[in-house]
């Protein structure tokens, strides 16, 4: 079993990524990946998450299908 933790760092702020799997290689991939994640995420400037963002008082106009 290995199990692999792995730091990332940008703008110095510090993301941080960990894995476990019977293969090592699989398990730094899934850190890295879970890190890479982490990041992006952070930095999600428009999120429209149902449970987390005020949708009804928003300036943003958000249609499900603009083609209508």
């Amino acid at each position: 079993m290995g199990e692999v933790t792995i730091r990332i760092r940008r703008d110095n702020k510090i993301y941080s990524g960990h894995s476990a799997d019977t293969d090592v290689v699989v398990a730094a991939a899934n850190a890295y990946v879970n890190a890479l994640n982490r990041l992006v995420f952070s930095e999600k400037k428009n999120s429209i998450h149902p449970q987390f963002d005020n949708l009804e008082n928003s300036d943003n106009k958000f249609l499900s299908n603009p083609a209508n």
